[in-house]
């Protein structure tokens, strides 16, 4: 028999480590812990339950995740944004004709 969600071999709606025992009882002895559908509690069950395991099961099973993007492409971005301000500003700055182009030029 499957459970409500692959790993939640306790159906409490919760793939976490009280699962585990479960599993550990009927391992090899009856179906009871059946992740995969194969009639047996087995390793392979075991590995359904390890890919499952934490709240993030209960989102996916849902299917309301939300993609959020990584940590590291905002930082790149944020940097990105910043080069190209000092480059235009550099540019803006040579650009200019009327300011001194040395500081002899102030004695």
């Amino acid at each position: 028999m499957l459970a409500t969600l692959p790993g939640d071999f306790n159906r409490d709606g919760i793939v976490d480590g009280d699962d585990l025992p479960v599993w550990e009882a009927t391992l090899a002895s009856n179906g009871s812990a059946d992740a995969d559908a194969d009639g047996d509690s087995d390793s392979t069950d075991f590995l359904v339950w390890q890919r499952h395991w934490g709240p993030g099961a209960l989102v996916n099973a849902v299917g309301t995740g939300v993609a959020v993007p990584e940590p590291g492409a905002t930082a790149l971005l944020v940097a990105m944004v910043l080069v190209l301000e000092l480059v235009r500003r550099r540019q803006s700055f040579s650009a200019r004709e009327d300011l001194p182009l040395s500081i002899a030029s102030y004695l």
